[in-house]
């Protein structure tokens, strides 16, 4: 998402006061109303939360309100991180690894990209010289040395400075994928539906897309290890608790948790939790079943 700062940077910042702690967090006031129709309200319509330059977000927690920061001053938003789970103790512990990626670094001041240009041919010569044995390569600084005895030490220099220059790629973010069962990926999914219920609920339709493509895929590439069925069930549970019925179209978060779920249901279906949820709330049996049987007809 291209953001034209110039049209928020001068606008004030707008304080948000967010969870039970009520921690205040700003977000330029211009930027805030871009988000949604509601939220351009209670910044600068006729809400008394625009009248007082505040709004207490009591409701949502603090990790959840930076990520919809960072969605409104980038288009994008860093999701958590998997806990990990000590085999002995069946426990989640802190993961101190770093995750982050990094571009290749820059190649050496001794080396550089020779590209070959036409072969030359030598004034009264018939035939034109040999192309280098280094096409297209990294030539090694023993065997450019003759060669660099030709050039004047500025063309060396810029040689140098030229050999430094690339730009660092960006790769298309893709998730993690949890190769080891002790990877408790209950924190990743209830990010993704925490972010999914506030957006929705303050009607911030690109960022519920986001979220949406983003559990998606996650859930497409998260390895369903028997001990990681209740990551699933988590998620599970959170969303029907925080989304609600609706007869005419079913919410989106609810029919893709369950889209999954109808995937996988032979591991999940003598979970304990999941079934005494299958009991306590109806809404996952109604939504569970059309889809289970299209399933078995198929």
């Amino acid at each position: 998402m291209d953001i034209a700062y110039e049209s928020f940077a001068d606008s004030e910042p707008f304080k948000f006061l967010v969870g039970p702690a009520a921690k205040p967090f700003y977000l330029h006031a211009k930027l805030a109303t871009r988000l949604s129709s509601f939220m351009a309200a209670l910044v600068e319509g006729g809400m008394a939360e625009a009248k007082r330059r505040y709004a207490v977000f009591e409701d949502i927690d603090e990790d959840t309100f930076v990520r919809v920061i960072q969605f409104a001053y980038t288009g994008d938003y860093a999701a958590a991180e998997p806990g990990i789970v000590s085999p002995e103790l069946d426990t989640p512990v802190e993961d101190s690894s770093n995750h982050l990626d990094y571009a290749a670094p820059a190649p050496a001041v001794d080396e550089y990209l020779e590209v070959p240009s036409e072969p030359a041919v030598s004034p009264g010569a018939d035939e034109p010289e040999e192309p280098s044995e280094y096409p297209y390569s990294w030539v090694p600084q023993s065997k450019r040395s003759k060669k660099n005895k030709s050039r004047s030490k500025g063309e060396q220099v810029w040689d140098s400075f030229k050999s430094e220059a690339y730009m660092k790629e960006t790769k298309p973010w893709q998730p993690e994928v949890n190769e080891d069962s002790c990877q408790d990926y209950t924190p990743v999914f209830l990010c993704y539906a925490k972010l999914y219920v506030f957006s929705d609920k303050y009607g911030i339709e690109p960022l519920q897309e986001l979220v949406l493509q983003k559990l998606r895929l996650t859930l497409s590439r998260f390895k369903l290890h028997p001990q990681r069925v209740d990551d699933v069930v988590e998620l599970l549970k959170y969303t029907y608790a925080n989304t609600v019925s609706c007869d005419a179209q079913i919410d989106k978060l609810r029919n893709l948790v369950s889209d999954y779920l109808v995937c996988h249901i032979e591991k999940i279906v003598n979970h304990l939790e999941f079934t005494n949820l299958l009991g306590k709330e109806g809404d996952v049996a109604k939504d569970l079943l059309p889809k289970l049987v299209e399933r078995r007809l198929d």
